[in-house]
């Protein structure tokens, strides 16, 4: 299911990785931030008059729009770029320090351990005698040999 997409056990357990799911929990404060920017050039139009006297002067209009467009875009950073930079630095880190014996969950779904690892893929043995190579994108999630995180 869409709204089910947790890692499972090892880093990240009980995060929602997906940006969408994130992004559920935020819409009524977007909602509101839509309704206040509204709100705001209304009264930034309002202001003008109308005709001459709002075309005549773009910079008082810009003066009350300017701090909303800071807010949102600091909003945004905070909410959405540096917590996905931070996320996909650990994963990077993460598949950097992989190494023979250690757990590892595929995204589509396929555990294993790691057997051997090459530069842009790696050979897991997910069952007696059944070796299968898998690009170094597609792992989620590794645990060390000794960890239970995954089985």
């Amino acid at each position: 299911m869409i709204g089910e997409t947790v890692a499972q056990g090892g880093r990240g357990a009980g995060r929602v990785s997906d940006p969408v799911e994130r992004l559920k929990g935020f819409l009524p404060f977007l909602f509101l931030m839509a309704a206040i920017f509204c709100l705001m050039t209304g009264e930034v139009f309002a202001q003008g008059g109308g005709g001459a006297g709002a075309a005549s002067n773009p910079m008082e209009q810009l003066k009350g729009f300017l701090p909303f467009l800071v807010f949102m875009v600091a909003l945004f950073y905070l909410l959405i770029w540096r917590p996905q930079k931070q996320q996909q630095k650990e994963h990077q880190k993460l598949l950097a320090n992989m190494k023979k014996g250690d757990r590892v969950v595929t995204s589509g779904g396929l555990h294993g351990i790691i057997h051997a690892v090459k530069e842009q893929t790696v050979s897991v043995k997910v069952a007696d005698n059944l070796r299968v190579d898998i690009s170094k994108s597609a792992i989620t999630s590794v645990s060390a040999a000794g960890e239970p995180g995954t089985n």
